[in-house]
């Protein structure tokens, strides 16, 4: 019970002020692992705060959410882009919105599986703001030898939603 309170005396989702997404990115989908939703540490859950009427939560596995079957609409229509890594990602600079935008929430092994479920086209941070982003602020608690594996998801939202041309990024 103690450890339940202390976790609620220390979550910031109620001071997250709704934001805007302004014109560019229509909706974001904040795609999790199960084993994160009970995290009391998990970042990603400040997305779905500061975007109350534009975010939604799918959580990978558990069957019937009406938000799954949308998200995986529009990356089959090619309306949505999933933020990860992968070779074949177009940089955040390229993009042309308005798009949805699907985040991947878990460890990097669990991206990767969850990537992979997930059809649609690929986007990520453009390589000057991953190499930021790992020195700085955007830094995990574990360093890795690949810069892109340090970036946590909030700082990789944030900083993707910047190149997007959303003007709320930086408050996020």
């Amino acid at each position: 019970r103690r450890s339940c309170w202390l976790q609620r005396a220390h979550c910031v989702c109620d001071s997250c002020k709704p934001l805007d997404l302004g014109p560019s990115v229509r909706r974001i989908y904040v795609y999790m692992h199960h084993k994160e939703v009970l995290l009391a540490v998990d970042t990603a859950k400040i997305i779905l705060a500061a975007f109350p009427a534009a975010a939604r939560l799918v959580i990978a596995g558990l069957k019937g959410q009406p938000a799954e079957a949308e998200m995986r609409a529009a990356l089959e229509d090619g309306a949505a882009v999933v933020l990860f890594p992968s070779d074949d990602a177009a940089p955040a600079s390229a993009l042309a919105g308005p798009v949805d935008v699907v985040v991947i929430d878990g460890t990097w092994e669990q991206a990767q599986k969850l990537n992979a479920r997930l059809p649609g086209r690929r986007a990520k941070l453009d390589e000057h703001i991953v190499e930021e982003l790992a020195r700085g602020e955007g830094r995990q608690l574990r360093s890795h030898p690949t810069a892109w594996r340090e970036v946590g998801t909030l700082a990789a939202t944030r900083h993707f939603l910047g190149a997007l041309g959303v003007s709320s990024a930086p408050v996020l």
